[in-house]
């Protein structure tokens, strides 16, 4: 994931263009999970969500106090997280004013997370893997920083356990 930025000319100023939809909702994201971002370390949910934010986990709406507390508990006994992304795609609104800071971004990201204790010889690993789409929106209210705001998030999740797999001697797995 890199966050390219290009120089446009708008109007008789020069300024630095934001990252894409999909760069600047990965970069935000992974700043929930606990990731270190490049862009910005003092990313928190009540910056990039707008205040009247849908959001549904599972098809069941919730708030975004609840959203955030359900991640924070999932991290709570993680000592490691890690993101894998697949199959993002960005979709911009068209119109004069969006200035490609508009749009949809859906697709998969898989959260994995290294629990703070072990099964038998191996870190207990939980996998959570979510199907997503979000709607971002500028906020014209904003105008010193990026405006862009996810309006509606649904996200699809299913949490398992990643499967231990203990080698005995000479190499063979062995089948617990």
């Amino acid at each position: 994931m890199d966050a390219q930025t290009n120089l446009t000319t708008s109007g008789d100023s020069n300024f630095i263009s934001s990252p894409s939809l999909k760069t600047w909702f990965q970069t935000q994201i992974q700043s929930l999970y606990g990731i270190p971002s490049q862009t910005d370390s003092r990313n928190l949910p009540q910056v990039f969500f707008s205040s009247g934010a849908q959001i549904l986990l599972n098809h069941v709406p919730v708030t975004l106090e609840d959203f955030q507390s359900d991640i924070q508990s999932q991290l709570q006994s993680s000592r490691q997280t890690s993101i894998s992304w697949k199959d993002v795609i960005e979709v911009y609104s068209s119109g004069a004013d969006s200035q490609n800071e508009t749009g949809i971004v859906a697709g998969i990201y898989i959260v994995t997370r290294s629990l703070n204790f072990r099964i038998r010889a191996g870190p207990a690993q939980r996998k959570t893997t979510v199907v997503f789409t979000a709607k971002i929106h500028r906020d014209p209210t904003i105008h010193d920083e990026d405006a862009r705001r996810i309006v509606y998030l649904r996200q699809t999740l299913v949490d398992e356990a990643v499967p231990v797999h203990i080698h005995g001697i000479g190499g063979q797995q062995v089948i617990p």
